[in-house]
C-alpha cells in the first residue's frame, strides 16, 4: 500500500513533502517489526534530523554499513547538515539505475 501511495504522490500534483511523510511512516512501520531494525545511534541521528527540519527518511543498505536517506526541503538542508555533521552524499535520479559515485 505504501508503494502505491508513493506512486500516486510522485505522479500527481500532490505536494512532494507528502513523499517525505510517507518515508517517515514506512521507517516507523519497519522499526516496529523488530528491535534489530535500528540502533540507539541510528534512532538518535534520525531524531536529530527531524528536529532540524527533515520530514522523513529511512536506512538503506545497512548490515555493517549503509546510508540514511533523509527527505529535507531545500531551505532546511543546510540546517540538517550542520546539526548532523555527517558525510553527505549527493544523488540525483537516473533512468539507467544506480552507479557508484563515492568509494571511501
Amino acid at each position: 500500500g505504501i508503494v502505491d501511495e508513493g506512486v500516486k504522490i510522485l505522479t500527481s500534483n500532490r505536494p512532494i513533502a507528502d513523499f517525505g511523510k510517507l518515508l517517515h511512516l514506512s521507517w516507523e512501520l519497519k522499526k516496529s517489526l523488530t528491535k534489530k531494525t535500528s540502533s540507539l545511534y541510528t534512532d538518535f541521528v534520525y531524531e536529530e534530523a527531524l528536529k532540524a527540519g527533515a520530514i522523513g527518511g529511512k536506512v538503506l543498505g545497512a548490515g555493517g554499513g549503509g546510508f540514511m536517506l533523509l527527505f529535507v526541503e531545500p531551505a532546511l538542508q543546510k540546517r540538517v547538515d550542520e546539526r548532523l555533521k555527517l558525510l553527505q552524499v549527493p544523488f540525483k535520479f537516473e533512468n539507467s539505475g544506480s552507479e557508484v559515485i563515492f568509494h571511501g
